[in-house]
């Protein structure tokens, strides 16, 4: 259950990235890569990146994280491992349906970059049950509101600036906006160690 996994879990803040499982827009995995890199110099040792070991935004996402990075999650289904070579593997549900149901009730903060049906849909189950969804939306598909991606999560909430939202409107420069994208996550996990201390 989500409970069991989540206490397999560090005590931090949750970052889940959802995405397509083949990039549509070559522009999209150099995003993801130099969000991965972001991530590296300014979220280590902070936060619990989790996927769904799936190939294209997920597995590039944690290939380009490395092995140095201390604390990345792949919940798969039974009888399924990853072979990202990074990261732990932990099961999560007897089959895919299962998974990302379980995907979509753990973590605290979703990243969306692209996508499909499937992303909208965990996407949407995050954020009714109130957690903090990021789409990329420059990334297009579900994450630019395709799909029936939740259409609240399209509006810019109160912990992002104006700059940041735009950046994650913005096309053609991935690290600006993955600069932008782990600021907001950044002020996220600061406020979060504020409030559990």
């Amino acid at each position: 259950t989500e409970t069991d996994i989540g206490r397999q879990l560090p005590k931090r803040l949750r970052i889940c990235i959802l995405g397509g499982t083949k990039f549509t827009e070559a522009s999209s995995e150099l995003m993801v890569s130099a969000l991965a890199t972001k991530f590296c110099e300014r979220l280590n040792n902070m936060v619990v990146v989790l996927t769904g070991g799936m190939p294209g935004v997920q597995q590039t996402f944690a290939q380009s994280l490395g092995p140095n990075f201390d604390a990345q999650v792949h919940l798969l289904p039974e009888g399924k491992s990853s072979d990202f070579g990074v990261g732990t593997d932990i099961i999560a549900g007897h089959d895919l349906p299962e998974r990302m149901q379980i995907f979509g009730s753990l973590g605290h903060v979703y990243v969306c970059i692209e996508g499909g049906p499937g992303v909208a849909k965990e996407a949407k189950q995050a954020f009714e049950r109130g957690a903090k969804v990021l789409p990329i939306m420059s990334t297009g598909g579900a994450s630019s509101g395709m799909f029936d991606f939740p259409q609240g999560a399209l509006e810019k909430p109160d912990f992002v600036t104006d700059y940041q939202w735009s950046m994650m409107k913005a096309q053609g420069d991935p690290d600006a906006t993955a600069s932008a994208m782990t600021d907001v996550i950044f002020g996220i996990a600061g406020k979060q160690t504020e409030s559990a201390a």
